[in-house]
């Protein structure tokens, strides 16, 4: 090899490895069902943003490397979305990330919607009383705090039995819903974990109609976990809490409740997704 020849590839190698190797990415669409999240690895340190679907997504850095928290509603549509990796304006990276059904199943029930039951009064009495943590959770997502969470997140309980699944459709005579969050077997009083460091936007207060006694938690970057149907809660709006912290005590209170249990959720900005499947993609981290 001539000295220019050997200069050049030099040069070669050195620039692609400042600037990158593609622009566009040319590999296979990745794939990531309605309802779950995907850790993205960013190879790019001055990375600025990630938009998916024109939709920012939280970034964060573990270890020596950069990753972006790519999140997909419950009931996003399913197909093809671009995921755009940025500097500024400047764009990084281009990708197609697929989504894919996340084939839920459905639940028929024939009785109408206990909520929609009740009288005009009471059911304006519920949503009154909602109506704060409605808020909160809005601002949280949009007005997202700075990443206050430190260790990978873990269970909330030390046991973990599953006895109603994420995403399954319950359709009543007159309503329907979606199960945005897993129903996990825990006896009353069992201790339950808060999954990571964070700040509490609801703790001890007034029980929810459906909710029974209630605590949320931000961990920042849009990052919201949710924990329902307590017998005891111990922490109070506005506290700051580490990951592991006893934040109350499982308890069977709530409308519709047939038996003790934790309902426990997760949301990523807007986005409901299944809080195992979340935990275990960060756990794949250590």
């Amino acid at each position: 090899m001539s000295n220019f020849s050997a200069r050049f590839f030099i040069f070669l190698i050195f620039s692609l490895c400042i600037f990158g190797f593609s622009h566009e990415s040319d590999a296979a669409p990745l794939t990531v069902k309605q309802g779950e999240v995907l850790l993205y690895p960013i190879y790019f340190r001055a990375a600025t943003s990630v938009l998916f679907g024109g939709v920012k997504m939280p970034v964060f850095d573990h270890g020596n490397r950069k990753y972006a928290l790519i999140a997909v509603d419950v009931s996003k549509q399913v197909g093809n979305y671009n995921l755009r990796i940025k500097e500024g304006e400047k764009e990084l990276e281009k990708r197609v990330i697929q989504i894919k059904s996340g084939i839920y199943k459905q639940i028929v029930t024939k009785t109408a919607y206990k909520f929609t039951t009740l009288p005009k009064r009471e059911q304006d009495a519920v949503v009154k009383d909602k109506a704060p943590l409605v808020a909160l959770l809005a601002k949280a997502v949009t007005e997202t705090k700075p990443k206050l969470w430190k260790s990978i997140f873990r269970n909330p309980l030390d046991t973990i039995t599953t006895t109603s699944p994420f995403g399954y459709k319950r359709i009543y005579t007159n309503y329907s819903t979606t199960h945005q969050g897993v129903d996990l077997r825990a006896k009353i009083g069992t201790p339950i974990y808060v999954i990571s460091d964070g700040i509490v936007l609801w703790g001890e207060g007034k029980a929810l109609y459906l909710e029974g006694p209630t605590v949320v938690v931000d961990h920042g970057d849009g990052i919201i976990s949710k924990y329902l149907h307590l017998s005891k809660v111990l922490v109070q709006a506005g506290s700051k809490i580490k990951a592991g912290e006893i934040i109350g005590y499982s308890g069977d209170q709530g409308a519709d409740v047939q038996g003790a249990h934790l309902h426990f959720a997760i949301k990523v900005g807007n986005a409901s997704v299944n809080p195992l499947q979340f935990i275990k993609e960060f756990q794949k981290l250590k």
